[in-house]
């Protein structure tokens, strides 16, 4: 926390995106007698990530969930907040360039297949969504990155390459060097760019009715150092967020709908990511739901 203080506040920086759920915090039209609140400024949060993960940069930050994860099980000092920040069904995420011909799941293997990170929380669902439910061998999958993984200490399997060209990963899938990339919102930019899961939005659909959630991206977090010296600073962050969500329009509402807050209505969410990662040696450890949150977090309520 910035021993600086305004008005008798102490200064709490905050590294998050603008989404809807968002807007009406960053954009003044809440405030608080406890802190103030300086918002880093970035339109790409995530390239804040490694920074918090490794210097502890801020207060508090939206964070890859992977990256809290592996975090969490080398018992770095950061805590959780019980609130999905994004959430998305990662089915229609994985393209292919179209006009080099049709590419299906499992004609991935002994292929190259990009993506941002390792580590990433979309790479990581989609690499189980190849997995299991198109039966892709992931260890015959040639991966390339551009980025290295958000936390020190946290390794890759030998079948991690990376591109050093500073090109996106979208331009690497269309110059060829990938046959296959996990793309996020670059999914869209591009009409040459096509899903390898030709059904994605059917494929989401019976995902979400086996397992009953949406797959969790990123949520915030706080340091540890934070969390011990001032809880108090921690509800009011989670408050903060919580007021500013209640406040989008309800025809904006359907990016964070189906993430209730709280520590019980995410168990399940939690549980299926913490599988997932120890599926793919993502993890130093195994973790629980429960250790991932302190106890001032862990009491933080489901508010709509």
């Amino acid at each position: 926390m910035n021993a600086a203080a305004t008005a008798g506040r102490p200064i709490v920086t905050v590294n998050l995106g603008d989404y809807p759920a968002t807007r009406a915090w960053k954009s003044g039209q809440l405030d608080s007698d406890l802190i103030d609140v300086r918002f880093s400024g970035l339109r790409a949060v995530w390239d804040e990530f490694a920074a918090m993960m490794r210097t502890q940069k801020y207060d508090c930050s939206e964070m890859s969930l992977v990256s809290y994860l592996q975090a969490r099980a080398l018992d770095q000092p950061f805590v959780l907040l019980p609130v999905v920040v994004t959430g998305k069904m990662q089915h229609g995420y994985i393209g292919y360039d179209a006009q080099r011909g049709p590419l299906r799941p499992k004609d991935l293997e002994g292929r190259r297949v990009g993506v941002r990170s390792h580590p990433q929380t979309t790479g990581t669902w989609a690499r189980s969504i190849l997995q299991n439910e198109h039966g892709v061998d992931l260890d015959g999958i040639q991966w390339i990155c551009v980025e290295d993984p958000h936390v020190e200490g946290s390794s890759v399997p030998p079948n991690v390459g990376y591109d050093h060209s500073g090109r996106t990963m979208l331009q690497i899938l269309l110059a060829g060097d990938v046959d296959a990339a996990v793309l996020g919102p670059d999914m869209h930019r591009d009409p040459r760019v096509q899903p390898v899961i030709a059904d994605a939005d059917q494929a989401a659909a019976r995902w979400l009715d086996r397992h009953g959630i949406v797959q969790i991206i990123h949520m915030p977090v706080v340091t540890q150092a934070l969390a011990r010296a001032r809880p108090d600073i921690v509800r009011e962050l989670f408050r903060l967020y919580m007021a500013s969500r209640a406040a989008a329009p309800e025809q904006e509402r359907t990016a964070f709908a189906p993430h209730p807050a709280g520590v019980e209505p995410l168990r399940r969410g939690l549980q299926c990511m913490i599988d997932v990662c120890c599926e793919q040696n993502l993890l130093a450890r195994r973790l629980t739901v429960d250790e991932l949150f302190d106890d001032t977090t862990r009491r933080l309520g489901a508010v709509a």
